[in-house]
């Protein structure tokens, strides 16, 4: 399995991506309620998958043991074969980068919860959280922004 040239070239592959996805996983963990730093980090994410996307190399497919093992047609030649996996492998860095900007497009539903977080009562209570109202007025246009300003304070007061 580690003279298989297909399976190397995968092994890379994700071996130069799962270091930024395990970044990109532990800062959504630790600021699930900032919206604006989420949007940062997915953008920081893409530019990042996008810089390996633009570094990636064929895989070696022109050694005289790699032509034994692998049986190639003659409308498939080794060339072919090497850019149809280089080609794969940009498809899925898209496919990532989609997903990823996809899965967060909409976070601003986060500032609502945040109105509600009680362990923050004891802060808005002091220092309303006007920017968290502003975000939630704008992803929900139908609500009243003077009432909801009204209940929330009367649910920090409490």
């Amino acid at each position: 399995m580690l003279k298989d040239n297909n399976f190397l070239f995968w092994l890379e592959f994700f071996y130069t991506i799962i270091p930024h996805v395990d970044l990109i996983y532990d800062q959504i963990q630790s600021h699930s309620e900032n919206s604006s730093f989420l949007q940062s980090a997915i953008i920081m994410f893409s530019k990042a998958i996008s810089t390996i996307r633009e570094k990636i190399k064929p895989p070696q497919t022109s050694t005289p043991e790699i032509k034994r093992r692998m049986y190639f047609t003659p409308q498939h030649t080794p060339e072919l074969y090497s850019r149809d996996l280089t080609i794969m492998a940009k498809e899925s860095f898209h496919t990532i980068c989609f997903l990823a900007s996809e899965r967060f497009k909409f976070t601003r539903h986060l500032s609502e919860a945040k109105l509600k977080d009680s362990d923050q009562f004891e802060n808005f209570s002091l220092n309303f959280p006007l920017k968290e109202l502003e975000e939630t007025a704008f992803s929900y246009p139908m609500l009243n922004k003077a009432k909801l300003r009204t209940e929330v304070s009367v649910l920090h007061g409490r």
